[in-house]
C-alpha cells in the first residue's frame, strides 16, 4: 500500500459534531483494518475551549487534530485569512508529519488548501460531500448569477478533473458528477459512501421503551430540515394516540422551544427538547419508538445521505421519511419498518397511522439492525474510503 499518511482538512461552523459521529469512526476503522495515520484540520469558528476538547477526544482514537480559528463576524475575512495566512501552518504541519495524500472536504476547504492539491508531492483525494455550493442556492438565497458562485462552481468543475479520486455521498451525486466532468472523464475514480457508521454487536441490550408512543428527531432547525411539517406529523398521529411524545434533540433548543411556542403552542407541553452529547445520542434513541427524518426536496439534496437515517436504524427505529432525498426512495421504499411521508399529499397522512398501530403491535427492532448492518456499516465505509485512497496505484 503506497500512501498511508492522511491529512483531512475541513471549514465548519461551530456546532458541527459530524467529526466525532461520522468521520472518526472511518478514519479509526481505517487506522485499525489497514494501517492508515490520520491527521486532520479543521478550519472552525468554534470557541477554543470547543477546539481544546475536540483535540483531547480524537487524541484518545489516535487521531492528530489541529483547530483553526476562523473569524465568527465574517466568513469571507476568515476564508481569506485561512486561504493566505493559515495556509503557511497547513504547508508546515504537511512537512512536517510527512503527509502523503491531501484530502479536503468540500469545495470551501479545497479553495483553501488548492495549493497543497496542485503539489506534485501529495496525492489529492477529495471528498466532495454532497452539493454545498447548490445548497446555499436551494435554501439561503444565493443567486447563481453572483460572482461567488460562479468563483466556487470553477473551483468545484477544478477540484473534480485534479482530485485523483473523489468521494460523493449517494449514487445520483455520483451520476451529476459524472455528467458534469464532461468527455473523458473518469467516472471510475469517484466513491459513493453513503455515511455508514454502523458496528454490529452480538448481543443487543434489553431497552425500555415509555409506554406511550414516542417520535424522535435529531438535529438542526434550519429551512431545508421541515421543522413545520414534523410538528404537523406529529399532530396528526396525537389525534389518534393522544399521549404520543415527541423527542427533539438538539443545540439549538431555544430556538425550536420559540418556534413551537410560537407556531404550535398546543403540542408544546407534548414535546421533549434537549441537547446531548455525541456519545449518547445512541441510548436517547434507542427510548423511541419513531425516528422521523424530514429534509425540503430541492436539487441539492440529492447528494445528501442524511446521517440521522443512519442513527436511527443503527438504534434499531423504524423510520418515516419524506420522498426526494438522495438515495433514500430506491433503499427505504420497499421496507416495511419505513413510511414514505409526502407532506404535500393528504393520502400520504391517512394512512400514516395503521402503520404506527402495526408498529407498536410488532417488534421490528432486529429486522432494521439487520437491514443497518447490510447497507450502512461501517466496515463498508472504510472498504471504500480505501479504495478512493489507493485508487489508480494497482
Amino acid at each position: 500500500m503506497r500512501f498511508t499518511k492522511v491529512l483531512f482538512l475541513s471549514w465548519d461552523g461551530p456546532e458541527v459534531t459530524y467529526l466525532e459521529n461520522l468521520f472518526a469512526p472511518i478514519f479509526i476503522k481505517l487506522k485499525e483494518r489497514y494501517g492508515y495515520e490520520f491527521h486532520i484540520i479543521q478550519f472552525t469558528s468554534a470557541k477554543q475551549e470547543k477546539i481544546k476538547q475536540r483535540k483531547e477526544d480524537l487524541a484518545t482514537k489516535g487521531i492528530h487534530y489541529l483547530g483553526i480559528p476562523s473569524s465568527q463576524k465574517s466568513a469571507l475575512w476568515g476564508m481569506l485569512k485561512a486561504k493566505f495566512l493559515d495556509i503557511y501552518r497547513v504547508k508546515k504541519y504537511a512537512k512536517k508529519h510527512g503527509i502523503e495524500v491531501v484530502m479536503p472536504r468540500a469545495v470551501n476547504a479545497y479553495f483553501i488548501v488548492k495549493a497543497l492539491c496542485q503539489n506534485q508531492k501529495f496525492r489529492f483525494v477529495w471528498d466532495a460531500d454532497g452539493f454545498p455550493l447548490e445548497e446555499r442556492v436551494d435554501f439561503a438565497g444565493l443567486s447563481k448569477k453572483t460572482w461567488r458562485y460562479q468563483f466556487f462552481k470553477n473551483m468545484e468543475h477544478q477540484a473534480y478533473h485534479q482530485a485523483a479520486s473523489l468521494l460523493c455521498r449517494t449514487q445520483k451525486a455520483k451520476e451529476i458528477i459524472v455528467q458534469n466532468g464532461g468527455e473523458g472523464f473518469d467516472k471510475d475514480k469517484v466513491f459513493v459512501v453513503n455515511n455508514g457508521t454502523f458496528v454490529p454487536i452480538e448481543n443487543h441490550p434489553s431497552v425500555v421503551k415509555p409506554k406511550q408512543l414516542t417520535l424522535v428527531y435529531a438535529g438542526s432547525k434550519g429551512p431545508q430540515y421541515l421543522l413545520a411539517e414534523m410538528l404537523e406529523t406529529f399532530q396528526i398521529i396525537k389525534k389518534a394516540f393522544p399521549d404520543a411524545r415527541f423527542k427533539i434533540l438538539t443545540f439549538q433548543i431555544g430556538q425550536v422551544q420559540n418556534y413551537i411556542q410560537q407556531h404550535y403552542p398546543q403540542l408544546f407541553s407534548s414535546v421533549e427538547i434537549k441537547s446531548v452529547p455525541a456519545g449518547q445520542v445512541k441510548e436517547e434513541l434507542t427510548k423511541a419508538h419513531i425516528g422521523i427524518s424530514f429534509r425540503k426536496p430541492s436539487f441539492s439534496m440529492q447528494g445528501v445521505a442524511p446521517i440521522k437515517v443512519v442513527e436511527y436504524l443503527s438504534a434499531g427505529l423504524p423510520l418515516i421519511y419524506n420522498p426526494g432525498i438522495g438515495d433514500l426512495d430506491e433503499l427505504l421504499g420497499t421496507q416495511e419498518f419505513t413510511y414514505s411521508l409526502d407532506t404535500m399529499k393528504a393520502v400520504d397522512a391517512e394512512s400514516l397511522v395503521p402503520w404506527i398501530q402495526k408498529l407498536m403491535d410488532q417488534d421490528r427492532r432486529d429486522q432494521v439492525i439487520q437491514f443497518a448492518e447490510e447497507h450502512f456499516s461501517l466496515e463498508r465505509s472504510a472498504a471504500l474510503y480505501h479504495q478512493a485512497l489507493q485508487y489508480g496505484e494497482g
